[in-house]
C-alpha cells in the first residue's frame, strides 16, 4: 500500500501539507468510517507493513523442524500434509522461509526488512511532527538494531530521544526506563562514558524499577570502562530525573548589613533503599544579591557536631571568607562568578539513599538590598569521573518550605515572601552629622557650614565624605554653585595636610564625591567645612550628606550614613523707590550763547579716559528710598548708597549722553554714624540728590538712568559664649547687597511747572508768611507764551500777578513768585490724624506737627496750544491734590521755621 501510493504521488499527503489522512470522497461522507479507514500517510502503512513483518517473523521460528526440512529429505506424506498447512502466497516455501542452520540456503532476513520498514514510518512520523510516534518507532528500531550489534547507530537514534524525552514530565517511567536501559547498553559498548554516567545517575531514582542482580552505585559506574582522559560530566536542572532534591530557606524575611543570618540547606536523597550512598566532595549555592557563593567542601568530621533522628540529620556549618587560588571554570555557575571571595565551610557531604543532610548555616550579610538564592551545583568527583549536577532552587508555592529547629522537630514556613528571598538592612550607622544650620542665609553673603561628624563607634573607621547640592527651584536659569570641602583640624599640622576639594556643578547639581576624611577614631569629632561662595539670587536648596564608611572587624561592610539640610537663600532687603523733581539753583546755559554752550574737549577714539565737559541741560531730583528688612534676625546696616548702573550710548566709544552727580541729604553718612541696626519687618527712608546734566545743549530728549541701591550690611554677633572666635571673624565680614532701581526717564522737551515754597518768619504771628515760586521751563526749540494766573481765596491772601502773560525763550524757563499770607480760616488738624504729611513733599516734617493744608489757585495754560499745565511739587511742603487736582501747600501753626 505504501508503495502504491508512493507512485500514485498524491500531493495532498506531501509532508509540507502537514496532513496525516484525507477525508473521505463527498458520496459517502454520509457513512461511518472508522479511522482506520482513512486514506493516511505511507508512514502509517510502513508501521503497519513492520508489525506484519514481526508476526511473520514469529510465525517462522514457531514452524517445526520438520517442516523446515527441503523437499528431498521428507517423507511424501509429511510434503502432502505441509501443502495443506502454510500458506505460501507472497511468501517462499517453509523451508526458504526459515532453513535449519545447517542449510546453506540463506533464508529471509525478517530483521532487515523490519529496519526497513521502520526507517522509512519513522522518516514520514518525524517529516509531519508526530513525536510521540516517532519515539515509539525509534525505540522499535534501536532493538532490531541491538540484535544486528549495530551499537553506534543504538546511540545515535536514541541518545536524542533520551535528552528531550517527554515521557519523564508524563510519568511513564516504564518507558524512560527502557529508553535508558537501551540506551546505556550501546553507550557501554562504544565506549560513550557521558552517556553510561548520565544514565546510572537518573536511574538512581527510586522511581523507576529496580533491576535484580544490578549494583547501584554511582561511583562504579565505569568500572569496565577505562577513559582518558577522565571526563567531567555535567547534568542540568530538568535534563534527567535527579536522585537528589534540594531546598534552600531563609529564617527570617529581613537583616541588617554587618550581622549574620540563619540559613538550612537540605538536601534530599531519592535514590533506592540498597544503592550505595553518595559521597559528594563540593556543593555550591549561588545568590543574586550581595552574598558571596556559598561553597561547602567534604570533610569527615566528628559525630558529636550532627544530631540525628530517624532520616533527618542535623549538620552545623562555620562559614568563613576565602579568596579562592584555583576557581573550577568548568562548571557553568563557577565561570559565572567573578567575585573576589566565596563562602566556605566544610561538612560531611555523603548521602545515604532515603536521607536528608540538613544543614545549618550563619550567613554574614555585607550590603543592604535584596537577595535570592539561585542554583545549587552538586559536585562528585571519583577516580574515573567527576559528576556536577545542577539544581534550581524554586519556590513552591502549593509547598510550604519546611524549617527543622532540631532532627525531631519541623516548622512550617509560611509568609508572602518567597523563604528564598532576604532583604537586607542597611546596617544601623553609628556616624553621627550634626551641624547648627541657620534657618536663613542670605543673598550676596559668602556661606560657611561646619559639620561635626561624630564616631560613636567601637572602633576607628576609615571614612569618606560626600556633598551634594541639589536646587529645589523650579526656574531653569537658576544652577547649584560649587563650594569646596575641607577637613579643619584642631592641630595645625594635621589641618595643612588635609588639601580642600572643589565640587563639580552639572546644572541643578553640585557634588563632591569621595572625600577622604581619613580614620576618625573612636568617640571623636572630625568638622567638615562647606564653603559656598555669594549667591546672588534667591533660592533654596537641599544638601545631602553622606558618610561612607567601613570597619576594621568587617572590612566588607559598607556602612552609610546620611544626612538632609534645607539651604535657604532670601533677600535680606527689599526696597521701593520714588523720583521727585527738584529746582536746580543755577541758570540753564543759554541757547544764544554760541561759546558756551558746545563741550570744551571731546574724546578721541586714541584716548577713551580724556575728560569730557558736559554743557548740557541740567536738571535736579531726589530720589526717595525706603527700604525694609526681611531677615530672621536683626542686621546693622553700615551704609546706603546709590550709584549709576552703565548708561546706553549712542554710538561705540561715545560717552555716556549724561552725567550724574548723587549726594545724599543729611550730610552725615550711616558709616559715619557707626551704622545702624535694623529689625526684622521694619523699614527705613533714605534721600538722595540726584543733579544730571547733557553732554550737549543740541541733545534735551528723554534720556534713561539706571540706578542701583547698594546696602552694605552684616550680622550682629551671637550671645553664644562658645564660638567668640567665629564672631569676631564674621563680625569683620560686611556684605554687599544690590537692589537694582527700576529705570528712570530724565530730561524731555515738553514744557513744565515746577512749585516749590519757602517759610518766612513772621515775628506777631505763628503763622509764616510763605513765598511761592513757580518754575516755568521750556526746553523745546520753539517760543511759548503762559497764560499764569491766581484766584483769590478766603484761605489766603496773595500778593504777585493775579494774571499776566508770560514769554519764555527757546531752551530757557522763567520764575513767577507769589507772597502768601494764610487767614488762619483753614481747618486746623494733624498730620497723623489726616494720614498726610509724611509723603512724597513732607520730608523733614514731625508726624503729629499742628498745621493744615491750603489750596492756591493757580493755573498756567500754553497760549497757543489752550493747555493746561499740571504744576508739579518740587520742595518740602507741597504737594498733589488727589482728589480734586492742583496742588496743595503746607501751613504749619507752630513755631515758623525756614523750610528752604
Amino acid at each position: 500500500m505504501a508503495n502504491l501510493m508512493e507512485k500514485a504521488g498524491i500531493p495532498e499527503l506531501d509532508p509540507a501539507e502537514m496532513r496525516l489522512y484525507l477525508h473521505p470522497e463527498k458520496n459517502i461522507m454520509g457513512e461511518r468510517l472508522q479511522p482506520w479507514e482513512f486514506l493516511h500517510h505511507t508512514g502509517y502503512w510502513y508501521r503497519l507493513a513492520s508489525r506484519h513483518l514481526y508476526a511473520r517473523r514469529a510465525r517462522a521460528r514457531a514452524m517445526p523442524e520438520d517442516d523446515r526440512r527441503p523437499p528431498g529429505s521428507s517423507p511424501a506424506s509429511h510434503i502432502a500434509s505441509r501443502g495443506f498447512t502454510y500458506d505460501t502466497f507472497m511468501c517462499p516455501e517453509p523451508h526458504e522461509e526459515f532453513p535449519l542452520e545447517h542449510m546453506t540456503c540463506p533464508g529471509v532476513d525478517h530483521n532487515s526488512m523490519i529496519i526497513d520498514c521502520l526507517s522509512r514510518a519513522l522518516n514520514e512520523f518525524l517529516q509531519r511532527d508526530q513525536v510521540r510516534l516517532a519515539a515509539e518507532l525509534s525505540l522499535e528500531l534501536a532493538r532490531e538494531l541491538s540484535l544486528r550489534q549495530e551499537w553506534a547507530k543504538v546511540v545515535e537514534l536514541l541518545r536524542p530521544i533520551w535528552q528531550n524525552m517527554s515521557f519523564r514530565k508524563e510519568r511513564w517511567p516504564a518507558l524512560a526506563e527502557e529508553v535508558s536501559w537501551a540506551l546505556r547498553a550501546a553507550a557501554s559498548k562504544t565506549g560513550e562514558v557521558g552517556d553510561v554516567v548520565a544514565i546510572d545517575w537518573e536511574l538512581l531514582d527510586r522511581g523507576f524499577t529496580k533491576r535484580k542482580n544490578w549494583q547501584y552505585d554511582i561511583t562504579k559506574s565505569l568500572q569496565l570502562i577505562t577513559p582518558d582522559p577522565k571526563p567531567l560530566i555535567s547534568i542540568v536542572d530538568g535534563q534527567t530525573i535527579s536522585p537528589i532534591s534540594a531546598t534552600f530557606v531563609f529564617r527570617d524575611e529581613e537583616g541588617k548589613a554587618g550581622q549574620t543570618t540563619r540559613a538550612q540547606l537540605c538536601l534530599r536523597s531519592s535514590a533506592h533503599a540498597d544503592s550505595a550512598p553518595i559521597p559528594f566532595s563540593r556543593i555550591q549555592v549561588s545568590f543574586n544579591g550581595s552574598i558571596n557563593t556559598l561553597v561547602l567542601k567534604h570533610q569527615i568530621e566528628e559525630e558529636s557536631k550532627q544530631r540525628k533522628h530517624g532520616n533527618i540529620v542535623l549538620c552545623p556549618v562555620s562559614l568563613e571568607d576565602v579568596t579562592p587560588s584555583d576557581r573550577e571554570s568548568a562548571t557553568e555557575d563557577s565561570a559565572e562568578d567573578e567575585r573576589g571571595t566565596e563562602l566556605q565551610g566544610t561538612a560531611d557531604l555523603t548521602l545515604p539513599p532515603g536521607q536528608t543532610l540538613v544543614f545549618v548555616l550563619d550567613i554574614p550579610l555585607r550590603e543592604q538590598g535584596e537577595v535570592t538564592a539561585l542554583s545549587l551545583t552538586a559536585s562528585l568527583e571519583t577516580e574515573s569521573f567527576d559528576l556536577h549536577q545542577s539544581l534550581k532552587l524554586r519556590n513552591m508555592p502549593n509547598m510550604a518550605h519546611i524549617w527543622y529547629p532540631t532532627p525531631s522537630t519541623r516548622k512550617r514556613i509560611t509568609r508572602p515572601v518567597s523563604p528564598l528571598s532576604l532583604r537586607i538592612l542597611p546596617r544601623p550607622p553609628k556616624m553621627e552629622i550634626k551641624s547648627e544650620i541657620k534657618e536663613q542665609y542670605y543673598t550676596n553673603e559668602a556661606i560657611t557650614l561646619d559639620f561635626d561628624i561624630y564616631n560613636a563607634e567601637d572602633v576607628e573607621a576609615p571614612s569618606k565624605f560626600d556633598a551634594l547640592l541639589f536646587c529645589d527651584e523650579d526656574e531653569a536659569s537658576l544652577t547649584a554653585p560649587s563650594f569646596t570641602v575641607e577637613v579643619i583640624s584642631e592641630e595645625p599640622s594635621k589641618e595643612d595636610n588635609k588639601k580642600s576639594s572643589t565640587s563639580s556643578s552639572s546644572g541643578r547639581e553640585s557634588k563632591v564625591s569621595s572625600y577622604l576624611l581619613g580614620e576618625i577614631q573612636p568617640s571623636s569629632t572630625t568638622t567638615v567645612r562647606l564653603q559656598f561662595p555669594p549667591i546672588e539670587r534667591p533660592s533654596r536648596y537641599e544638601l545631602n550628606l553622606r558618610v561612607v564608611y567601613h570597619l576594621p572587624t568587617n572590612p566588607g561592610t559598607t556602612i552609610i550614613q546620611t544626612a538632609v539640610f534645607q539651604l535657604n537663600v532670601l533677600n535680606p532687603f527689599e526696597s521701593n523707590y520714588e523720583l521727585l523733581p527738584r529746582v536746580h539753583p543755577d541758570p540753564w546755559p543759554s541757547f544764544f550763547d554760541a561759546e558756551g554752550i558746545q563741550p570744551l574737549s571731546l574724546p578721541s577714539q586714541e584716548d577713551n579716559n580724556a575728560v569730557v565737559s558736559y554743557k548740557g541741560l541740567h536738571q535736579s531730583w531726589s530720589l526717595l528710598t525706603r527700604y525694609a528688612s526681611f531677615a530672621s534676625e536683626d542686621l546693622k546696616v553700615v551704609d546706603v548708597d546709590i550709584k549709576v548702573l552703565g548708561q546706553p550710548s549712542q554710538q561705540p566709544n561715545t560717552p555716556p549722553p549724561i552725567t550724574c552727580l548723587i549726594t545724599r541729604q543729611h550730610g552725615e553718612s550711616l558709616a559715619e554714624k557707626g551704622g545702624q541696626v535694623m529689625k526684622p519687618h521694619t523699614i527705613e527712608t533714605t534721600w538722595f540728590d540726584i543733579v544730571a546734566q547733557k553732554i550737549s545743549l543740541d541733545d534735551r530728549g528723554p534720556a534713561p538712568l539706571d540706578l542701583a541701591m547698594v546696602i552694605r550690611w552684616k550680622r550682629l554677633p551671637s550671645s553664644s559664649e562658645t564660638a567668640k572666635s567665629e564672631e569676631e571673624d564674621s563680625e569683620e565680614t560686611i556684605n554687599t547687597t544690590t537692589l537694582p532701581c527700576p529705570r528712570f526717564s530724565l530730561f524731555g522737551i515738553e514744557p513744565r511747572v515746577l512749585a516749590q515754597v519757602k517759610y518766612l518768619d513772621t515775628p506777631d504771628s505763628p503763622i509764616p508768611l510763605i513765598l511761592l515760586r513757580v518754575m516755568i521751563e521750556n526746553a523745546s526749540n520753539h517760543f511759548l507764551t503762559f497764560g499764569v494766573s491766581m484766584d483769590n481765596s478766603e484761605e489766603f491772601a496773595f500778593s504777585g500777578p493775579k494774571l499776566s502773560a508770560l514769554p519764555v525763550l527757546p531752551v530757557s524757563r522763567r520764575e513767577v513768585e507769589y507772597r502768601i499770607l494764610p487767614t488762619g480760616l483753614g481747618q486746623s488738624r494733624t498730620e497723623e490724624s489726616r494720614g498726610e504729611g509724611i509723603g512724597e513733599n513732607d520730608k523733614g516734617k514731625k508726624r503729629g506737627e499742628q498745621g493744615y493744608w491750603i489750596k492756591p489757585g493757580l493755573t498756567v495754560r500754553d497760549k497757543y496750544f489752550q493747555k493746561v499745565l499740571r504744576a508739579i511739587p518740587a520742595s518740602e511742603g507741597v504737594k498733589v491734590d488727589a482728589k480734586e487736582g492742583g496742588f496743595l501747600v503746607w501751613v504749619p501753626t507752630g513755631n515758623g521755621e525756614d523750610g528752604a
